[in-house]
């Protein structure tokens, strides 16, 4: 796990896998307009598929990242008597009831 010196070193690192992915996206969006457009006249397609498939798995890397250097985050910055652990089984029995309580209130179902 990468420890970040401060909020803003940290920042600026999640803000940096951000823009990657948004970067891949934007180009994602582009071609399947062009994919639209070709398929309407009639035009190759394959191309723009292609394109969609290669930055659709960096965007997904990407975003990994932004995952990642968000729990970093966390992980530098965070009590560690905040955070809940997201594997139930890392939890106490009365954490367990008491975050299915909350999920229960909050109309999420078990």
């Amino acid at each position: 796990m990468e420890k970040y010196n401060s909020k803003h070193e940290g920042y600026s690192m999640i803000l940096e896998n951000v823009d990657d992915a948004n970067s891949d996206l934007n180009v994602i969006v582009e071609n399947l307009g062009n994919l639209w457009y070709a398929i309407k006249t009639e035009d190759e397609t394959s191309d723009y598929a292609e394109i969609i498939e290669k930055y659709a798995l960096t965007g997904a890397a990407a975003l990994n990242l932004v995952a990642e250097t968000a729990h970093n985050f966390q992980e530098s910055f965070e009590p560690k008597e905040k955070k809940m652990k997201l594997n139930p089984f890392d939890n106490s029995i009365e954490e367990v009831k008491k975050i299915m309580k909350n999920a229960a209130g909050m109309g999420i179902d078990k």
